[in-house]
């Protein structure tokens, strides 16, 4: 018998949620059971409205997120 490599995935969330809670603001359940898996070699795309928790997600999966509120090019 051949010993097969397992493939495991590159990126994998299970049952994650992450809630918002200020002291000014009631808890906000920014995400909600949340469970992601993503191969190596894989593009993904995350979209949603405003305020789905697109960015929140991000963060979990460790990206850097920045917003850009004005774009200037030169000429």
């Amino acid at each position: 018998m051949s010993a097969q490599r397992e493939e495991h995935p590159l990126i994998r969330l299970v049952y994650s949620s992450k809630v918002y809670d200020t002291a000014d603001h009631p808890p906000y359940p920014a995400l909600q059971d949340v469970s992601l898996e993503i191969d190596r070699g894989e593009f993904v795309g995350i979209i949603g409205n405003s305020g789905s928790g697109k960015s929140t997600l991000m963060r979990i999966l460790g990206c850097n997120v920045a917003h850009a509120t004005r774009c200037q090019h030169p000429g």
